[in-house]
């Protein structure tokens, strides 16, 4: 049975990180080890994904999070990443390369999520359509 997560804050900012972290801890429930942000790959990603998922985010954080309208990266993004880090969730492995490496243990994980406020099943979808338009991203870049 899953403990009770610690009390968390229900900011905005709090709800941003608790999706991003939900979408990587689901990421990571599949077993995927490592996430490339060359280029920032991923802002671009969670573009895609925030834009197809629009409704149901917004139903679920009571807005949909938005990017700088210079640069196209995601401040929620940015600070989840960070605290994830500080929590030793995830590693960079080169600052310079980007590559995120998903530190914990799928099972882990998946208990992780479970424990955050945010609905489980939404984490899950979000990550479904991350990891899709993910590698669509990486493939293309191949190319």
């Amino acid at each position: 049975m899953a403990s009770a997560a610690p009390a968390r804050k229900a900011d905005p900012d709090q709800r941003e990180q608790d999706l991003i972290w939900g979408i990587l801890l689901a990421i990571r429930a599949q077993s995927v080890k490592a996430l490339d942000n060359r280029g920032g790959l991923l802002h671009r990603v969670l573009a895609k994904v925030l834009d197809e998922k629009r409704e149901a985010i917004g139903q679920a954080l009571g807005f949909v999070p938005t990017p700088h309208p210079l640069f196209g990266e995601f401040r929620c993004l940015i600070e989840a990443l960070d605290e994830a880090h500080r929590a030793d969730l995830i590693g960079f492995l080169n600052p310079h390369y980007r590559e995120i490496v998903l530190k914990v243990h799928p099972d882990t994980a998946h208990q992780i999520l479970q424990d955050l406020s945010q609905r489980e099943e939404l984490s899950r979808e979000l990550a479904e359509r991350f990891l899709f338009h993910y590698r669509q991203l990486i493939s293309n870049q191949r190319d």
